[in-house]
């Protein structure tokens, strides 16, 4: 397909997507720019190899699995015993607090950190618990504890217990779903088969194209700029009794400086925030 090509099917996405005339689509995708898909694989082989940035990992709940959701109480009795607890919630619990709390029970994880995307490591921190995967390995442990003091653990320990975090545990990237790990999901979409435009959006001040991509069982949306990919989110399914979740990995501030990063700990949850940006 020639260049001339490419570019038409690009401005028709684009028609598709935002519903704008042919000649304002296609003022806002120019000359070689290609398909949504060759994009996408441009952005992520202009971030795989990217010296450094900043990263951010969040997982929010989108919902229990049916057979999770507690059996509501019949009959009248029930539903006034439910009514009146509902009534001294609302009445006894500001709604500040109330919002915090749903806010709480909707994201069951925000980490923040640094990624080498080129070194094949990044390092993120949470409330209780960080990470850093180095290489072929995944290890997590409480922040501020020396990566050196860690143990080896099964495929099965993917979420480990309190004992294990006091120690540090290390899990091989073979048993690491994709979903679960940025740069295992990022070059993952190196084989996606399809993609469509679907807007665009601002993410810190950047100007992004949104694109839906089909890429393995799951529809996932990548926010890319002129250079890299800046957000990717997609639906891991429950599965196991667990709820499904919706993920997101969130790249920017590519090229910051990490000289000074010490990749021999756990970061805590301000030592990557310190850097020079």
């Amino acid at each position: 397909m020639t260049q001339d090509r490419a570019r038409k099917r690009a401005v028709r996405a684009r028609m598709a997507a935002s519903g704008e005339p042919y000649s304002v689509a296609a003022r806002k995708v120019p000359a070689g720019d290609g398909t949504a898909l060759d994009q996408v694989i441009a952005r992520l082989e202009g971030t795989l190899p990217a010296p450094s940035a900043r990263l951010e990992f969040r997982s929010v709940n989108s919902g229990w699995p049916r057979e999770q959701h507690l059996p509501r109480r019949p009959g009248l009795l029930g539903r006034l015993v439910d009514g009146a607890a509902k009534s001294a919630w609302t009445r006894l619990v500001p709604e500040e607090i109330r919002a915090q709390l749903r806010a709480g029970m909707e994201v069951s994880r925000v980490e923040k950190g640094l990624a080498e995307p080129a070194a094949r490591r990044y390092r993120l921190t949470g409330r209780w618990a960080a990470r850093v995967r180095i290489g072929g390995t995944l290890i997590i442990g409480r922040p501020g504890n020396l990566l050196s003091d860690t143990r080896r653990a099964g495929s099965g320990d993917l979420h480990p217990k309190e004992g294990y975090l006091e120690r540090g545990t290390r899990i091989d990237m073979a048993d690491v779903v994709p979903l679960r790990d940025p740069l295992k999901w990022l070059t993952s979409l190196l084989d996606a088969t399809d993609a469509r435009y679907a807007g665009e959006e601002t993410l810190r001040g950047t100007s992004c194209r949104k694109v839906i991509v089909n890429a393995g069982p799951a529809e996932t949306t990548i926010w890319i700029d002129q250079k890299h990919v800046r957000q990717v989110q997609a639906l891991d399914a429950a599965e196991d009794g667990n709820p499904s979740r919706i993920r997101t990995i969130e790249l920017w501030d590519f090229g910051v400086p990490v000289a000074s990063a010490d990749w021999t700990r756990f970061p805590s949850g301000t030592d990557d925030a310190k850097l020079p940006g």
